[in-house]
């Protein structure tokens, strides 16, 4: 069982990866069958509808994120245990808006999904 220190290095490490690493280097913290579940998904790919199966899938709409917003970067706010998941609140200047993310974690600390909530 996780704690909550666990979950506060896990959260901020989820962040720090996305705002200094190549998407490939972020696609090391994934399952090979990650799912991610996200509002802003789908405003921005609508056929979607918000949900991307599969460490090639997630990584073709990380790079279109990031092309379409070359200087978005998160701001950590804090995370916590909730329901056996990690919830990371963070900011995000570049879209004006807050989120919430709760990561499920495979028996190998690797990230399962990501149900995605801007806010």
């Amino acid at each position: 069982m996780r704690n909550q220190i666990d979950a506060i290095h896990l959260g901020s490490n989820w962040i720090d990866d996305w705002n200094n690493k190549s998407v490939e280097e972020y696609m090391n913290l994934y399952d090979e069958n990650a799912t991610l579940i996200s509002t802003i998904a789908k405003r921005i790919v609508a056929e979607s509808q918000g949900r991307f199966t599969g460490k090639d899938i997630l990584k073709n709409y990380w790079e279109l994120l990031r092309d379409k917003y070359p200087n978005m970067k998160l701001v950590f706010q804090r995370a916590y245990l909730y329901r056996n998941k990690i919830a990371v609140h963070f900011l995000i200047p570049a879209l004006d808006t807050e989120a919430t993310a709760l990561l499920s974690l495979n028996e190998s600390n690797k990230i399962s999904m990501v149900e995605l909530s801007h806010v």
